[in-house]
């Protein structure tokens, strides 16, 4: 009977060992590939759930396909003619479907030329919005230009200053954007904007005719964030900040227009705006902090809009000490917190995780230890997958990238390094705050970039993960 008893206890601890021990994980982060250009390129990437995907920089407007571990030869992007891309901002975006259908989205400058009395910037202003969209494999054709030629009198501030986001549904495409800013003292007509005014503009349509354009809000105090994505039959759904402090969210037709209703919902005591979950295809959810009363510490707050609805009631994830940033990702009803904290006494940043519902509980966080700019996505397995920089273990004066992942139910497991031949690595997707989150197929495929310092000049290095 002991001896049962004893068997029974074993086994129970094995079981207990089976749920909370690190396990393997189910994906592959491939050899890092050099990327071709410039230490200064600012790269955007898409992948679809075939492994398939481009790629786009700031530096000219060519196109990259994604092939192997690495890159093909580039191809060039068309422009129309009496168009260019700006000086200042050669913006470009970059969508793919699950069939391989492409989508690019430029910042165009026009010939506008000011009078002499009006403070106009350069010739060749101002900034448009521009499509081209094509078949994997293909050639691509003239981009489409979406916006309408600035007035030469209206001056150079309310224009596109960012490169469209994209999104392309099974049966239609969708492109979000913004005009920003407006023109010192009255508008001159009732089509100009008032002053500080940002107006979000659409373009949608079948992928492969001409996309019609739209106006979705004006904002009298401006836009700060926008997010479109795909709910999980294939609907556009945009969702954005504005006014500083109101949330709001649309759910697209199947022609791809937003034209649901738009509701907003304000942000309560707010502090600071985090963003939106890096989720795939699922409900638009997004992350703020929210300081206590002695401002010594923030509570991580998350609101959700189920298929772009009204967003709903806000809800605590978790309290933080001097936390510094934090970002969500998810799958389904799955959610993870990520946050970084700055312990002043040593002013290194250390790296926290906590897991839980959408609409249910958050189990206990557990620490990473020293890291900083996280960047999270959850695959096809239901495995959390956390890319981040940590200082090297053998020279704490330079940096390497790791990755952690778990299993669910599972403890996140020891850091991997990613590049652990390449010294000197300092900045994944172009920056350390603010860079673009990791680019991600809705089963897991993703792709992503890091700096590397190699015999004193930065390189950039293509990682691809396959689940």
């Amino acid at each position: 009977m002991a001896s049962r008893a004893a068997l029974i206890a074993l086994m129970g601890t094995v079981c207990a060992l089976a749920v909370t021990a690190p396990a393997a994980l189910a994906g592959t982060f491939s050899t890092p590939g050099l990327l071709p250009g410039g230490q200064g390129d600012e790269w955007q990437f898409a992948i679809n759930d075939r492994g398939e995907g481009g790629a786009v920089s700031k530096g000219s407007p060519l196109f990259y396909a994604l092939a192997g571990g690495g890159l093909a030869s580039p191809i060039p992007l068309a422009i129309p003619r009496n168009l260019r891309l700006p000086f200042l901002s050669r913006d470009l975006s970059i969508a793919i479907s699950p069939r391989g259908r492409v989508a690019v989205g430029l910042v165009l400058d026009d010939d506008t030329e000011p009078p002499s009395n009006v403070e106009h910037g350069t010739s060749g202003c101002c900034g448009r919005a521009a499509i081209a969209t094509w078949q994997l494999g293909q050639q691509p054709p003239v981009a489409q230009v979406l916006s309408a030629k600035q007035r030469a009198r209206a001056g150079p501030n309310h224009q596109v200053f960012e490169a469209p986001s994209i999104v392309i549904g099974p049966s239609a495409i969708t492109a979000l954007w913004t005009r920003e800013e407006g023109v010192e003292g009255e508008p001159e007509a009732e089509s100009e904007p008032e002053p500080n005014e940002t107006q979000l503009e659409e373009a949608f349509g079948r992928f492969t005719g001409p996309l019609r354009v739209g106006r979705v809000a004006t904002a009298p105090r401006g836009v700060s964030l926008t997010r479109l994505s795909l709910a999980r039959r294939g609907d556009s759904i945009a969702s954005w900040v504005e006014d500083g402090d109101k949330l709001l969210s649309v759910r697209g037709l199947r022609t791809g227009a937003l034209r649901g209703s738009k509701r907003a919902r304000r942000i309560p005591r707010l502090t600071e705006l985090e963003g939106f979950a890096n989720n795939g295809r699922g409900d638009p959810v997004f992350a703020y902090f929210s300081d206590s009363h002695n401002h010594t510490r923030s509570k991580l707050m998350m609101m959700r809009s189920r298929a772009g609805n009204l967003f709903g009631a806000p809800r605590e994830i978790t309290l933080i000490h001097q936390a510094v940033a934090a970002s969500l990702a998810g799958r389904g009803s799955f959610l993870l917190a990520v946050w970084e904290n700055v312990f002043s006494y040593a002013e290194e940043d250390h790296l926290y995780v906590q897991r839980g519902s959408v609409s249910g509980r958050f189990g206990r966080s557990q620490a990473l230890g020293f890291g900083s700019q996280p960047h999270a996505f959850v695959d096809s397995h239901g495995d959390s997958v956390i890319v981040y920089r940590r200082p090297a273990p053998h020279n704490p004066s330079a940096n390497e990238f790791v990755a952690v992942t778990a299993a669910p139910s599972h403890r996140f497991g020891p850091p991997q390094p990613l590049a652990p031949n390449l010294p000197g690595c300092d900045s994944i997707n172009g920056a350390e705050i603010g860079s673009a989150p990791i680019a991600t197929s809705p089963d897991g495929h993703a792709v992503f970039y890091i700096g590397c310092e190699v015999e004193g000049d930065l390189k950039q290095y293509l990682i691809r993960y396959t689940p």
